[in-house]
């Protein structure tokens, strides 16, 4: 799983209180009936035992738990803005590896 983050979205994650409780998250957001929809978000959790531990560079890491890591695509870029916060959309391009 390659994620690389836009400049937006590192210096976001970079005024985040990361402590060694509550750490950045990517989750994963199930909804739907007969046909499933997969919304990814960015939240400041707890860490979990088997995480996988993303480190991005610069200070910032990513924890993605086992369910969420199921639904990641191969190559996944996240943005940020003002007005829509956290946005993820797939890439052929990274920077961060697992």
């Amino acid at each position: 799983m390659k994620i690389e983050l836009t400049l937006s979205a590192r210096q976001q994650l970079l005024g985040w209180p990361v402590t060694e409780s509550q750490v950045p998250r990517i989750d994963a957001n199930l909804s739907g009936g007969c046909s499933l929809s997969v919304h990814f978000s960015l939240v400041l959790d707890e860490p979990r035992r088997n995480d996988t531990v993303i480190d991005c560079g610069d200070g910032v890491s990513l924890y993605i738990d086992r369910f969420t890591d199921r639904y990641m695509e191969e190559e996944t870029v996240v943005d940020y803005t003002d007005e829509d916060g956290f946005i993820f959309k797939n890439s052929f391009g990274s920077s961060c590896t697992v």
